[in-house]
């Protein structure tokens, strides 16, 4: 009888009569008398176009029904992936880590988790819970160890974090010293708070690797020096962040500034994502290609076919980057602006876009690249506020207190940050702390509990959830101070606070992303809020909440200087200036040199956002 229904079944999805079969399906799944050779015919089936939208519920009950093997199981689990189900990936790797205790089994699972976008994950407490089983068993696993760290930072679950720290920065070293066998991709390990001069060395590695790679492809080109004599110089930008996204709010309106006259724009978005952000990029620059569904060597190649002579990079190793296609040199000049803000190693680009706040010459040797020095590094796009009438009382806020905020991400918070924000609000009794937590309420259940331990009330923290970028700035603006966090410094979070009016209380720290608040605070001469330590941090937060006027007067700093140095103009003239002083550099065939770009170099440039009146090309 039962092969008759496994026959059955079968019979109905050829003939199209999915949902019989599918009530059938679920029938046998409950008798658990469906074969592995059974499933496995099943999943080709729902593979096919025209079953897209029903292969989630079908994958939920194979992952939750079938009587499965480890071997099935993984199968099920890498389906899950590719059909970006990751909950119930999850769940098939919790399935496997109680069903088999193998060595390989156990590597095989750790290798899944570890490429799960976390914060798609449903249940980031599940997956902890997953992470916690794998790092008991499988202590010398550096990318499983640097995930874990991610998570936990994700989440501001910081209970047994330091001992995770602690071993992955020995993995490290010993990696560092004797780098056999496969290397970490950089991204996993720039939640770690490694010292820099570690995350140098193993970036370096990983380069050397990427580079090998790419020159082994049939498509790698060794470039020969090229003059361009008859023609503008072609810019190409290239980033998967060209839409509602940090990098996408800040430079959106940076491609229509160009000069038109001395230079041709190119961008290449790894991600298709309409709206206002990509639609305004498309259209102010003068070719626009969405190259989300391509190859990397298709982009490659495309990116010769253009002649591009400088490719400004926008994503690094951050995850929606492509680091094969900068290894696989298809532009003469290659620079890394913004999207990741940290080295990538010897050879992917040959310079990185800074200022002198946030890689100082003293700390040239942190990174691999040449340095561009501009006189701010930081790109702002005209941003507009909602003009709906809010106040406090709006967002749940009391009436009559002093409102410190932090809008950071919740994984840029850590415990030395969280003490001394509770130290502030101890020292100002009328006051409470704003924190966005995106609605996680997994995130502000740890924050709470961390406050509490603290002796922080919870009714002294309040919590923001995601908004659009009008309706952030409109509810940034009922904020008085915001303070910065120390391991990861706010980047479009302090420049939203600052086109708010909000002044923005930073601890300098020693990399470029420990840097990106004291470089704006000294760009809008604010630099009496730029701290040397935490003890200065507390002090000036306690100072500022109890001497109205003093807050007065950087409210009134931040206003003025929003309006005279914030001039995407004269920042895109820079940028201009540093690619000519570049493109000279590579056609003399000497060695690339660090760029400095001073103020008096830039003509006198009127606040306001150019625009590009023909539309240019778009594919």
């Amino acid at each position: 009888m039962v092969t008759g229904l496994r026959n059955r079944l079968m019979q109905l999805y050829q003939i199209g009569q999915t949902r019989d079969a599918e009530r059938l399906l679920g029938k046998l799944l409950k008798k658990r008398c469906l074969s592995e050779d059974d499933i496995l015919r099943l999943l080709s089936f729902y593979r096919q176009p025209d079953m897209k939208e029903r292969r989630p519920l079908f994958l939920e009950r194979l992952v939750s029904g079938a009587r499965s093997t480890p071997a099935l199981m993984r199968t099920l689990s890498e389906e899950c992936l590719q059909a970006r189900e990751y909950g119930l990936a999850l769940s098939a790797i919790e399935y496997l880590l109680h069903a088999s205790s193998d060595e390989v089994v156990l590597n095989y699972a750790a290798s899944l988790v570890v490429t799960i976008p976390s914060l798609a994950v449903p249940s980031r407490k599940k997956l902890l819970k997953v992470l916690e089983v794998l790092a008991a068993r499988r202590e010398g696993d550096l990318a499983l160890c640097a995930y874990h760290i991610r998570v936990k930072r994700e989440c501001c679950d910081w209970r047994g974090l330091d001992k995770l720290i602690n071993l992955c920065s020995k993995m490290v070293d010993k990696c560092a010293r004797s780098p056999a066998g496969d290397i970490i991709h950089p991204s996993l390990l720039m939640y770690a708070g490694l010292p820099q001069k570690f995350f140098r060395r193993l970036t370096d590695i990983y380069a050397c690797k990427l580079r090998s790679e790419a020159e082994s492809s049939s498509g790698y080109v060794q470039d020969s020096v090229m003059s361009v004599t008859d023609r503008k110089l072609r810019i190409g930008y290239i980033s998967a962040n060209f839409y509602n996204h940090a990098v996408g709010v800040l430079c959106f309106r940076m491609f229509g500034v160009h000069d038109r006259n001395r230079f041709e724009v190119h961008v290449y978005s790894l991600r298709c994502s309409p709206g206002p952000y990509q639609n305004t990029i498309a259209r102010e620059s003068d070719v626009f290609r969405d190259v989300s569904s391509r190859t990397d060597q298709e982009i490659v190649q495309q990116i010769r076919d253009d002649k591009i002579d400088i490719l400004v990079d926008m994503s690094g190793y951050a995850d929606s980057g492509r680091s094969m296609i900068l290894a696989s040199r298809p532009a003469p000049v290659q620079i890394s602006y913004l999207g990741y803000l940290n080295t990538m190693g010897p050879g992917i680009v040959d310079y990185i876009i800074a200022d002198p706040v946030v890689i100082p010459e003293s700390h040239a040797t942190m990174y691999s690249e040449r340095v561009i020095r501009l006189p701010q590094f930081m790109v702002v796009s005209e941003l507009s506020a909602s003009t709906e009438s809010c106040d406090r009382a709006t967002y749940g806020l009391p009436v009559g207190v002093f409102v410190f905020g932090s809008f950071n991400a919740p994984y840029k918070i850590d415990a030395r940050v969280m003490s001394s924000w509770m130290l502030i609000l101890k020292k100002v009794p009328c006051s409470i702390l704003w924190l966005y937590s995106g609605g996680d309420k997994f995130v502000e259940s740890n924050l709470l509990r961390e406050a509490g331990a603290h002796g922080i009330h919870g009714n002294r923290i309040v919590f923001a959830d995601k908004v659009v970028m009008e309706q952030n700035l409109a509810r940034i603006a009922q904020v008085d101070l915001m303070l910065d966090t120390f391991l990861f410094s706010g980047g479009a979070t302090t420049v939203s606070a600052m086109l708010a009016g909000v002044p923005v209380l930073t601890l300098r720290g020693k990399t470029y992303l420990q840097r990106m608040s004291s470089s704006m605070n000294m760009c809008l001469g604010l630099g009496e809020l730029d701290c040397a330590d935490v003890d200065e941090y507390v002090e000036k937060a306690v100072m500022l909440a109890n001497t109205p006027e003093k807050m007065n007067d950087c409210r009134e700093k931040v206003a003025v200087g929003v309006h005279k140095r914030f001039n995407i103009r004269k920042f895109v003239a820079s940028l201009e200036l540093a690619y000519t002083k570049a493109w000279h550099s590579y056609l003399s065939g000497a060695a690339f040199p660090d760029i400095t770009v001073e103020n008096d170099e830039l003509v006198d440039y009127t606040h306001g956002v150019g625009m590009v009146s023909d539309k240019g090309t778009t594919e």
